[in-house]
């Protein structure tokens, strides 16, 4: 059970600005998805356009 409720460290810290679009990544955001490497905003695009072409 306590390996269950270990949550795994994550692999590396997010960054500070998007890697799309170069605006600075809130911090509330920067802590609530740890390792996150775009803005919301790109995110939900990157997302939409995975999605495009997933199946």
């Amino acid at each position: 059970m306590a390996l269950a409720a270990h949550k795994a460290a994550p692999l590396k810290a997010s960054l500070k600005d998007c890697i799309d679009c170069d605006d600075p990544i809130p911090e509330a955001r920067r802590l609530a998805a740890t390792g996150c490497a775009r803005c919301a905003e790109c995110q939900e695009l990157s997302e939409k356009m995975g999605a495009r072409y997933a199946g």
